[in-house]
């Protein structure tokens, strides 16, 4: 296996789970995705999604196909659903003391 397309998630100081900054790849795998978001519920992660948006969202839930959201400004969680293949990548969390 090569070890530069290995991506091991981690645990960041507030207690999100989202992939090592360090690493890039061209596209999350499904999975990937699937995991990282469903350990996260509840909380705010940056996605970038295939159409090269970058968003801070609210995780609602997660489903076989894809997970709920909240939209740009901030509103329920649950206001909108994407599929796993949208997402490009997941940032870690940046919070203000770092």
């Amino acid at each position: 296996m090569n070890s530069a397309w290995f991506i091991r998630p981690r645990a960041h100081v507030s207690g999100v789970l989202a992939l090592d900054s360090r690493v890039t790849r061209p596209q999350m795998t499904r999975v990937e995705a699937r995991e990282i978001i469903r350990t996260n519920i509840g909380k705010r992660l940056r996605i970038t999604f295939n159409d090269g948006m970058i968003r801070a969202v609210d995780i609602g839930s997660v489903d076989d196909e894809g997970f709920r959201h909240s939209g740009p400004d901030g509103d329920h969680p649950n206001h909108y659903w994407t599929r796993f293949e949208e997402v490009k990548r997941i940032h870690r969390k940046i919070t203000a003391s770092a």
